[in-house]
């Protein structure tokens, strides 16, 4: 008797006698039971489908459905292995059918052989299995698909503390009000008496964090992202735009933007969607928000505590479902360590302490010099070491958009020079300093590819990749790379592919046939953009930057379709949803390449500078105050051997290798760099006790540390050293290398956070209610104004 014959008589013991004799069987019977005549009707070289995309689509009874279970404990399968063309998991098919009977099934067979059920993962439609069930309208089956929700059911008041009230635990905060005041036909009102929670941050002001800071940040520093994009309100994309015209109807808009107003840095109009506005500014926006939020919760009877200047030095274990929060004063405090204390009964944490710090053991040698400036770094600090006393020339490590502001710092300050503008073109006009007479101040920048940011184009539509969109990304590495992940030899070539096609051109090195258009740049040749310049052509990056701001005013047109921008930025961008998953599958040498050769290029397309940048940029050059080298490799700057100056390598336009000093040095490589180094006294109190690795579970190294708690499903639960997610401990912001491209603006965080609020409404309405059934958020917009 085969395995068919057995399945066909219902035979449950030959069934599992087969099955156990040649575990691997299972392959070969999910193509029949799919409704196919057999294995040779199955595609060759594609894995069979998932078992649960039959058994999920027919009456099949439970003798066989307990058959295929012991087979897929048998080849130790993957519960949460992902449909490769609709991205669904056994649950998702579950949820699609109403099959809570298959449902119960798989969590007892999950508990018996302790194998772990992702209730949170999301399919190529970026729905959870609770969320598909909620759209077939199967109530009942949504209210029991995740066991932790009912864990602690019925046990009493919920707690939770957000640590850290930058944006992220802001745009958190937000978003949970609102879930729990819309959305009264769900559950009872009065339990909102019984809901708390513990805003937590280390700044006197509550909602602005390190990026929005006054204390961190110039009046002239820019957001990375335009004001359509900037919304702190995951349920209104259109809260910035509608605060920005609030302040403008009350005439307080000007007022609002300051020195960045005056200079002709950020629209002063009426609300503009692709404008880019102030740093500070938008902090007083999500402090202003957080304010209204706050007080509309305490209206609607919950209770919200406010701990300013605070940190929190330790969390306690989960014991019968709740912790205790340590807490202490921050550097910010005017009486340090006056407000320690201790938060009790808290059921439920959330970790938005945002980048992390760095702990040097040995400075680097350009740090000791006292003119060194880590950035971000704001107006107070710059004259505080010295900047603004006579003119100079300041060194800026980076061409970034953190170095940008660096430039902006120094040379829009009211000593230094300012901005004319005549139409969208600006001059820049610098003083000389009147006692010495000296030529005016100066700033040159440094960085390995010697280039500026590429400019934001005005069509910000990614493209449907072909070969690079998440659903097509799983089905090349299931189908056509054995379910492993595809390395960075081949995700150039797809992305060379990808380009191919966009464009309907052969790519360099294939060659073109008679009348066809010339080929394009391969991917690699793209990311290095001064190596693409023929010839005897200068290396000279201010070429390129007035290049492409032409390539954002014509779009792929006219002479621009030789060096194409457009479509690039929207390729690359549209690939974000799939880097995580792409990187975290590379070897540690595939890693290390692609930080070294493709790391700032990706980086461009996720944050490249506004138009208006350029143009300033460009001016500044023009009046002969900025320039921008190349660097050697990766040569850094020395202390000089008065140790009060620099000495920074570059190469001039003609390829000479040259030194130049400097009495102020601005470093502006960014904080995630090397996020393993976190010094704080938390992080440290986590990993100590068990609560937090930084080793990635994943990775091909098993020594590579390059994840924090993140989850693949978006809840961002932290990972115990054993791997395992905790429910009731979660977080966003900490910058890793396998989430660099996910979670480092305000319109990432505020979809991860709005993720986890969706699991925390329901797991909160279960725990005070006791009933499953209710914990689905379900909410409606708000139409009150605020």
């Amino acid at each position: 008797m085969d395995i068919f014959e057995a399945i066909a008589k219902k035979d449950l013991n030959a069934v599992k006698a087969l099955i156990k004799t040649d575990p691997h069987i299972v392959n070969e019977i999910s193509p029949v039971l799919m409704g196919n005549q057999g294995p040779g009707d199955f595609p060759e070289g594609v894995r069979p489908l998932m078992w649960a995309t039959f058994v999920l689509r027919t009456s099949a009874e439970a003798p066989i459905i307990e058959a295929l279970l012991n087979a897929m404990g048998a080849v130790k399968a993957d519960l949460n292995e992902i449909d490769i063309f609709a991205g669904r998991t056994v649950l998702h098919w579950a949820a699609h059918n109403n099959n809570v009977f298959i449902l119960k099934m798989i969590q007892t067979f999950a508990s018996t052989f302790k194998l772990t059920l992702n209730y949170n993962q999301r399919d190529n439609g970026n729905k959870t299995p609770t969320q598909v069930a909620l759209g077939k309208g199967f109530r009942q089956f949504a209210g029991e698909m995740a066991p932790e929700r009912t864990k602690h059911a019925g046990k009493g008041p919920v707690h939770l503390a957000i640590i850290g009230m930058g944006a992220t635990g802001t745009g958190l905060f937000i978003r949970l009000i609102r879930g729990l005041i819309e959305a009264p036909a769900v559950y009872p009102k009065e339990i909102l008496k019984d809901i708390q929670f513990s805003l937590i941050d280390s700044k006197s002001v509550l909602g602005r964090g390190m990026a929005y800071s006054d204390e961190l940040n110039a009046s002239t520093s820019i957001l990375n992202v335009h004001a359509a994009g900037m919304s702190i309100d995951g349920t209104d994309g259109a809260d910035f735009l509608n605060y920005i015209k609030e302040k403008y109807l009350h005439g307080d808009l000007e007022l609002e933007l300051g020195e960045a107003g005056m200079q002709g840095l950020t629209p002063v109009a009426p609300p503009n969607p692709t404008g880019y506005y102030p740093r500070t500014f938008f902090g007083k926006y999500c402090t202003e928000r957080l304010s209204h939020w706050i007080e509309l919760a305490k209206q609607h009877g919950i209770t919200v505590n406010i701990h300013p200047t605070t940190v929190v030095s330790k969390v306690s274990k989960l014991v019968d479902g709740v912790m205790s929060v340590e807490l202490k004063g921050s550097e910010f405090s005017s009486k340090p360590g006056a407000l320690s204390g201790t938060i009790d009964k808290v059921t439920h944490t959330f970790n938005s302490t945002g980048h992390w710090e760095h702990k040097v053991d040995v400075p680097k040698p350009y740090e000791t010099v006292p003119g060194c400036i880590i950035y971000p770094a704001s107006r107070t600090t710059l004259e505080g070491k010295g900047v603004f006393k006579q003119p100079t020339d300041v060194a800026v490590m980076g061409s970034s958009l953190s170095a940008i502001d660096a430039v902006f710092g120094v040379l829009l300050h009211p000593a230094v020079g300012y901005l004319t503008w005549e139409g969208s073109t600006p001059t820049y006009h610098s003083h000389v300093d009147p006692k010495s007479g000296k030529a005016p101040w100066r700033v040159t920048c440094y960085s390995r590819r010697g280039v500026w940011p590429k400019i934001r184009p005005s069509d910000n539509r990614d493209v449907d990749g072909q070969w690079t969109s998440p659903a097509r990304y799983e089905i090349v590495r299931q189908v056509f790379n054995n379910d492993k992940g595809v390395d960075l030899k081949t995700c150039i070539q797809l992305l060379d592919n990808e380009m191919a096609v966009v464009y309907n051109r052969p790519l360099t090195g294939v060659g073109a046939q008679p009348g066809q258009k010339p080929p394009l740049p391969s991917v690699l040749q793209q990311f290095d953009p001064l190596a693409m310049l023929p010839p005897g052509v200068p290396r000279d990056p201010w070429h390129l930057v007035a290049a492409d701001a032409r390539d954002c005013d014509d779009g792929d047109s006219g002479s621009n379709a030789e060096r194409p921008w457009v479509r690039w930025y929207q390729v690359i961008h549209g690939l974000f949803p799939v880097m995580t998953r792409v990187y975290r599958n590379w070897s540690p040498q595939d890693r290390t390449e692609f930080d070294k050769t493709l790391n700032t290029p990706f980086l461009w397309a996720f944050a490249p500078m506004p138009l208006h940048s350029a143009r300033i940029l460009l001016a500044m050059h023009q009046a002969g105050v900025l320039d921008l080298f190349r660097t050697p490799g990766d040569d850094m700057p020395k202390a000089a051997a008065d140790k009060k100056h620099v000495e920074y390598p570059y190469f001039d336009a003609t390829g000479a290798k040259k030194v130049k000093t400097h009495e102020f040095l601005a470093v502006t490589t960014g904080l995630g760099s090397d996020v393993r180094l976190d010094a704080s006294e938390l992080t440290q109190s986590e990993r100590a006790s068990g609560h937090l690795t930084i080793q990635d579970q994943a990775a091909p190294d098993p020594k590579d540390e390059n994840t924090f708690f993140l989850a693949d499903d978006d809840s961002y639960e932290f990972l115990d050293p054993e791997g395992n997610h905790s429910p009731a401990r979660r977080g966003v912001g900490f910058f890793s290398h396998a989430s660099y491209f996910m979670i480092q603006a305000v319109p990432a965080v505020v979809g991860h956070t709005r993720n986890a609020a969706e699991l925390y409404l329901a797991e909160f309405v279960t725990r005070l209610t006791g009933d499953p059934k209710k914990a689905i958020p379900e909410q409606k917009p708000l139409t009150a104004k605020l």
